[in-house]
């Protein structure tokens, strides 16, 4: 296998969505700057899909439907915030694009977020935020964040809801989600 035929692993990432009462908040982990995929970069909870994913989907075999089993529990796992596979709403996927060294197929799903306190392991998430869509964009464009692409275009998409509510309902609503 060489450098521009290297496959995209199957990935699930949540953006989650709280209310506050100027709006809503997003949660933002930064990933511990030794990683060697977006090391120091602000992300949404997520990654790879395991067997056991596809094991527990309702779907067997159904990539999508094992993205929001590893969704679920990549979540937990990276925030500690307990979310509902049946309130995921799928908003796009993103694949790494070709010439990568590490490449991914990731499904990006809004969820509103549960009550509980994040809590981080300090190894692979360092630290986490609550901002809402605007106060991420200026930080990332300020530079006291970095966003991976997806990410910052998943941000923007978001930046005209007045709640989670309305952003979570027109996404819903949407007949196809986006593909980049």
């Amino acid at each position: 296998m060489n450098f521009f035929s290297t496959p995209a692993h199957p990935a699930a990432t949540v953006i989650l969505l709280r209310d506050i009462s100027e709006g809503f908040q997003i949660l933002l982990l930064k990933r511990n700057s030794r990683l060697d995929f977006h090391g120091g970069h602000w992300v949404f909870p997520g990654g790879r899909l395991d067997q056991s994913d596809y094991d527990h989907a309702l779907v067997k075999d159904d990539e999508i439907s094992a993205a929001r089993v590893a969704a679920v529990r990549e979540t937990f796992e990276e925030s500690g915030l307990k979310i509902s596979s049946e309130k995921l709403v799928l908003m796009s996927q993103w694949t790494t694009p070709l010439g990568y060294p590490k490449r991914f197929k990731t499904w990006f799903f809004l969820s509103p977020s549960q009550e509980g306190e994040v809590v981080i392991d300090g190894h692979e998430i360092t630290d986490f935020l609550w901002l809402s869509p605007k106060e991420a964009l200026i930080s990332n464009n300020q530079g006291v964040i970095h966003l991976p692409v997806p990410t910052s275009f998943s941000i923007q998409s978001l930046i005209d809801f007045s709640s989670s509510t309305n952003a979570l309902n027109h996404f819903k609503n949407q007949k196809k989600f986006k593909y980049q």
